[in-house]
């Protein structure tokens, strides 16, 4: 049987004039993903369902989003595990890096991966991470960018790994944006002196 993930809410999505130009916000919430086993066991058979955190970086200079997923569990609180070429077994994932999600032409707040784009799976034990076949990371602003919800995927060739989710996640604090130094006088001097210092060597 197949399943499907998807992402809904009743909220508007912004306007064009509430998206920021510049700073950069950060959203937290929690995702819920759909994975199967590897081939040939029961676990490809049944999908099991997963659980846990998500946290995006929406860069408003760059107009783009980036996605981190955290500590997925399953139901009776076990880790999502995925192949590690590493090992050569399965190991517990730690993170899920997705790929960076660029801002459409329509100014109406949704981001979405380029297709050629690809996740990164880091292991617990300091094994060394993998990077998926391929991978989908769409995201919508909505509610006056207070609030992100979308979808995600990640394969790899051998279909080994196969997990598929939807996240929903509430701004924290509100949009920080970057302000340049104020150079006064004695600042001026300690960079003179530094760079004096650097062309003596």
């Amino acid at each position: 049987m197949g399943y499907v993930v998807f992402a809904y809410t009743p909220d508007k999505k912004p306007r064009a004039d509430d998206i920021p130009t510049r700073g950069a916000a950060t959203f937290r919430g929690e995702t819920v993903a759909v994975a199967d086993g590897s081939p040939g066991t029961t676990a490809a058979t049944v999908p099991k369902l997963y659980a846990r955190k998500i946290e995006l970086v929406a860069s408003f200079s760059m107009q783009q989003v980036t996605g981190t997923i955290s500590e997925l569990k399953d139901e009776d609180g076990r880790a999502f595990e995925a192949m590690s070429s590493d090992s050569f077994r399965k190991e517990t994932v730690e993170s899920i890096a997705l790929p960076a999600g660029d801002a459409s032409d329509d100014g109406e707040g949704f981001y979405e991966a380029e297709p050629a784009d690809v996740a990164t799976v880091s292991f617990a034990h300091n094994l060394c991470s993998e990077s998926t076949t391929t991978s989908v990371f769409k995201v919508q602003l909505v509610d006056e960018v207070s609030e992100v919800l979308g979808i995600w995927t990640g394969t790899d060739t051998d279909q080994t790994l196969k997990v598929e989710g939807s996240f929903d996640a509430t701004r924290s604090g509100s949009v920080t944006t970057p302000s340049l130094p104020r150079l006064t006088a004695d600042s001026g001097k300690v960079i003179a002196d530094t760079r004096a210092v650097l062309t003596c060597r």
